[in-house]
């Protein structure tokens, strides 16, 4: 068992979600940063959709109820077992009855903790990651964790002990694409109504430094900068949408879709954001700043795959660290 000791309003269960429901009226949701959840659940020895938890804000504590591997990915935060501080990105061998707690974040956003046989939820349309929009998924009804609260684990696939006879293993991060101010850039290809806007709201959309509003939450997230409008009034049937679309509603400013968007929408489209940026993006917080890079189709699959080959190198890491034992 997995204990809730302490938990954030915005602390749940994930997993990568619901893909292939939008045309029921299901949107994906599961993790933010689904690159961070890959990553922890990877260090653990489990499948990389495997449920985790995804939190942010205030401190997360659980106690663990038997021997696991663990490990905290995502946000740059303070983690510790029984007090000790240990690294994130980091397997972690902890022992029945100790205590893991993560804290706020003190660089990014959302935080991931995996353990070694992942957490057993009922799975609902396929998922067990929780959906606060809808109510469903998770725990009771798709509501966040609460102290009192216990989570089922799974059979882990490997032994931890042997793991840790060398000290663990860890990872570095995914890098990120950053301007030489450090803001984060995001690479986007144009959307369907991109020539909806002439030529001076296109190099707005493109030079602005956008700044993260604080309407920013798991459906989509807000921006702030000078408006954009289209050449004339539009007025478009609703389409099907994805994380990473970029809508521009009528106030001007864009509003990017999230984990839990709606499955469509009729805003001007100005741009679909590439999924390997969607783990930068929600890494930063209310009040950071972003700027907007246009790419081609074949940029954005070389993107894709550079993030594959990250990914397969932490699984390397884990099969190296298996070799050790």
């Amino acid at each position: 068992m997995l204990d809730i000791l302490a938990a954030g309003p915005f602390a749940t269960v994930q997993d990568l979600g619901r893909p292939g429901l939008r045309g029921q009226g299901v949107s994906v949701g599961g993790a933010m940063d689904s690159l961070a959840l890959r990553v922890a659940n990877l260090l653990v020895g489990e499948d990389p959709g495997a449920a985790g938890i995804e939190t942010t804000g205030l401190p997360l504590r659980v106690r663990v109820g038997r021997a696991a591997l663990i490990a905290v990915t995502g946000a740059v935060s303070r983690v510790s077992v029984d007090g000790v501080a240990i690294p994130t990105y980091t397997s972690c061998l902890v022992e029945a009855g100790q205590v893991i707690e993560v804290g706020p974040a003190q660089q990014g956003t959302w935080s991931y903790l995996a353990v070694s046989g992942g957490i057993e939820v009922p799975s609902v349309l396929g998922a067990r990651s929780t959906d606060l929009k809808g109510g469903y998924g998770g725990i009771e009804n798709g509501r966040a964790l609460r102290p009192g609260d216990s989570l089922t684990l799974g059979a882990s696939p490997i032994d931890p002990a042997p793991l840790h006879k060398r000290g663990g293993f860890g990872v570095l991060p995914p890098p990120r694409l950053t301007d030489p101010e450090g803001h984060t850039i995001l690479r986007i290809i144009p959307g369907r109504e991109y020539g909806e806007f002439d030529e001076t709201q296109q190099a707005r959309f493109w030079g602005e430094l956008w700044t993260i509003s604080n309407s920013s939450n798991r459906q989509g997230y807000g921006l702030q900068g000078r408006k954009l409008s289209p050449k004339t009034p539009l007025n478009l049937a609703s389409y099907g949408l994805i994380p990473g679309v970029v809508q521009i509603p009528p106030a001007g400013e864009p509003v990017i879709q999230l984990a839990e968007a709606n499955t469509c929408g009729g805003y001007p489209r100005m741009g679909t954001i590439i999924a390997p940026d969607l783990s930068a993006l929600v890494q930063v917080a209310v009040g950071g700043k972003l700027r907007m890079q246009r790419i081609t189709r074949d940029e954005a699959i070389a993107a894709r795959q550079a993030t594959q080959t990250y990914l397969a190198h932490v699984t390397e890491t884990l099969r190296s660290a298996l070799k050790w034992t």
